[in-house]
């Protein structure tokens, strides 16, 4: 089995630094079929034999076609990976070249947003940026500012023949979506004891800082998806925040009742997404739901 030991992309809310805590209480053994309905980073499924099926879903365009080109043009996008960072190599010490790449692939998400060059263009620019961490405008447009000193991995080092004949594997038994209710509709029709659901949304508690699109109505969707699962005898799992420490406050989840009806296990949370900085401390926790079975 390969585990991918690098996260492969740096992106917003990812689990990598806590997935050996996650897979501490999560054991996939008896789940054939991994589904992601909001997949990020992947973290989770990527600890994942590369025999199971996946059903992924991402809602965010960029994020999606990066995933698509990987799985489907894997070393075309690769090779394209590799001739960003040579073209912007500058871009970690000029901020003008930085500057210059990111209004680049502006350019082209726009002309061509489901090219390999344009997926590939993004990976690059997000380990030149601020934190290594993506972020757009309201119009879609990638606005994260330079991270002066950034470095851009190894891609030999992340993406070794290994690796790519993972990804060529699982590309044949993964189904990828854009939204996450089209991916669960169709999970929701499979065989109930092989399947293992994994949900990691945007934290409603914290939408504000990096996901303005996820709000109060997108978390009570995602809640009667659960009872869906629930009521047809699917395992699922969800990490989330129960409450927060606000500058108006403490804050708690809405549906922190429904929450207490099932398993909650603590998930240390010493970093936040950022890939070098220490962040603010919360309280993240893993919650099972009740046909979750090792």
């Amino acid at each position: 089995m390969v585990k991918i030991k690098n996260r492969i992309l740096s992106w917003p809310g990812t689990k990598f630094r806590q997935i050996d805590d996650i897979l501490n209480i999560i054991k996939t053994d008896n789940y054939n079929t991994i589904c992601e309905p909001y997949l990020g980073g992947a973290a989770f499924s990527l600890q994942q034999d590369s025999n199971k099926k996946f059903f992924w879903a991402e809602k965010n365009k960029d994020l999606y076609n990066w995933w698509r080109n990987l799985l489907y043009k894997t070393e075309d996008l690769i090779e394209r990976m590799q001739y960003f960072k040579d073209l912007y190599k500058d871009a970690s010490q000029d901020k003008e070249v930085f500057l210059q790449m990111r209004e680049d692939y502006n350019f082209r998400k726009i002309s061509n947003p489901q090219k390999t060059e344009t997926s590939a263009l993004l990976w690059v620019l997000i380990y030149q940026s601020t934190n290594n961490l993506a972020r757009f405008n309201k119009k879609g447009g990638y606005n994260q500012t330079w991270g002066k000193g950034r470095k851009v991995p190894d891609i030999s080092s992340y993406f070794n023949n290994e690796v790519i004949q993972y990804f060529k594997n699982i590309s044949y038994n993964t189904c990828l979506y854009n939204k996450a209710e089209d991916v669960l509709n169709d999970v929701l029709k499979l065989d109930n004891k092989d399947v293992l659901v994994y949900l990691d949304p945007p934290y409603l508690l914290r939408t504000e800082v990096y996901d303005k699109t996820w709000n109060i109505d997108e978390e009570k969707k995602m809640f009667e998806y659960i009872d869906k699962l629930e009521n047809q005898g699917i395992a699922w799992f969800m990490t989330n925040y129960l409450s927060i420490e606000s500058k108006t406050g403490k804050k708690e989840h809405p549906f922190l009742d429904t929450i207490y009806k099932w398993s909650i296990f603590p998930l240390d949370r010493k970093k936040d997404a950022r890939p070098t900085t220490s962040g603010n401390k919360a309280n993240e926790f893993i919650i099972v739901g009740s046909h979750y079975a090792v």
